[in-house]
């Protein structure tokens, strides 16, 4: 994505700028912006039947874009996205030298905000307010990718300055290896070596915008979900029967970690109910497909996803 740039800085006051500057640049890919508000049109009595004009109102923008699954390099520091990561609904636990853990928050609505900058070219596009959500795509022979989904409040275009190498710095920010064999391993029910071919969730969009007299924001309301999308080469019945844990709804455990380097590895795993399996070829060789609805294991949780970068 040549001749663009992304900033992102956590807000001390929601929706006002704290001026992000190079030191807060995403090493971020598939950046998506748009411009998103309601219309509403008059519908008087008139003697001919021409349109009238209609009034815009409740402007905010989407934003969309990817960042590696990496840590930072220095062990038990927070990732460059863990503020990102925050303004999604995540906690997170730093542990000198040893891990950062990310988990879900029990009520999300809390979480903090950011003010994001999207310099294309010479145009300056500005968010205040962004909230978002959060999906991954692990998937073989890929780069294991973040997904982050979210709303922001709408600041005019400005023309700013022609970019340079100065405005971007990307001081601790790591690139994850694609997925493969010796990079890594897969578990799902608690076996191992299943040949994962495609695996990647989202989440439910629980990123309310709101515009009303003396409100201008935008939240994280409602029901958070994960669905995801899995695909591997089939196993025996004898070692894993998917048609058996589909019709037991019973949930299971799976987890996914990705490198093997210290300031490398990132793990996630979480506990869901198989879906839907069926069945197929790709090159060739048998596979099963299935949807993934995680769960928490109980009422008083929220086990169902993890993040943990060692």
């Amino acid at each position: 994505m040549d001749r663009q740039l992304l900033w992102a800085k956590t807000e001390v006051t929601y929706g006002v700028d704290p001026v992000a500057v190079a030191a807060n640049t995403v090493l971020a890919e598939d950046i998506t912006y748009k411009l998103t508000g309601q219309r509403v049109k008059p519908n008087p009595a008139k003697p001919g039947v021409g349109p009238v004009p209609s009034w815009t109102y409740g402007e905010y923008v989407e934003v969309s874009f990817s960042i590696p699954l990496i840590g930072n390099a220095a062990v038990g520091s927070a990732p460059k996205f863990g503020p990102i990561l925050l303004a999604c609904g995540w906690a997170e636990t730093l542990v000198a030298v040893t891990s950062a853990s990310y988990a879900l928050v029990a009520n999300p609505k809390a979480s903090p905000s950011l003010t994001l900058v999207w310099r294309d070219d010479r145009r300056s596009h500005k968010v205040v307010g962004f909230r978002g959500r959060l999906g991954l795509k692990l998937s073989a022979g890929q780069r294991p990718m973040i997904t982050v989904t979210g709303k922001g409040l709408h600041t005019d275009v400005t023309t700013g300055a022609a970019l340079a190498h100065a405005d971007a710095v990307f001081t601790d920010w790591q690139d994850a290896r694609p997925v493969a064999q010796g990079a890594t391993a897969f578990t799902f029910a608690a076996v191992a070596s299943l040949g994962l071919r495609e695996f990647s969730f989202d989440q439910s969009d629980n990123v309310k915008f709101f515009d009303l007299p003396g409100q201008e924001s935008v939240e994280l309301l409602g029901e958070r979900a994960f669905t995801g999308k899995v695909k591997l080469t089939t196993p025996l019945p004898s070692a894993l029967n998917f048609e058996t844990l589909w019709k037991s709804g019973a949930q299971q455990t799976w987890s996914f970690t990705h490198d093997t380097v210290a300031g490398r590895i990132a793990t996630v795993s979480g506990r869901g109910q198989v879906v839907d399996p069926g069945y197929g070829r790709d090159n060739e060789q048998d596979v099963t497909d299935f949807s993934l609805e995680l769960n928490p294991s109980s009422l008083v949780t929220d086990n169902d996803l993890a993040l943990v970068f060692t």
